[in-house]
């Protein structure tokens, strides 16, 4: 998804569906192989998960991270914010600004 997008290179590791485990263990992995790979130790509260499924948001939680849920896939938004997401938007697009302030960029 990320290469289709054109954003692959602003993301040097990370979780990604092809990992063939649960969404939580897919979660953990990539919190430990980012912390190997910029060799710091990042707090779960400066940490997002981002993804458009609820398992997305329980992954996210798993590892005490922030969630940011993208009704983008066959999960609507009431669903993801009732799920526990963070922040919920309809896509990237129409909640930039909303997603930007979150994330404190």
């Amino acid at each position: 998804k990320l290469e289709t997008l054109g954003v692959a290179g602003y993301f040097p590791t990370g979780g990604f569906g092809e990992h063939l485990i649960s969404r939580s263990q897919l979660a953990v992995l990539a919190f430990d192989e980012a912390r190997r790979y910029f060799r710091t130790e990042f707090s779960p509260e400066q940490t997002f998960v981002i993804g458009d499924t609820v398992r997305d948001i329980e992954a996210g939680r798993s590892i005490g991270a922030r969630t940011v849920a993208v009704a983008t896939g066959t999960v609507g938004l009431g669903e993801l914010a009732a799920a526990g997401a963070d922040l919920a938007v309809e896509n990237f697009a129409a909640g930039a600004e909303r997603v930007f302030r979150f994330l404190g960029c």
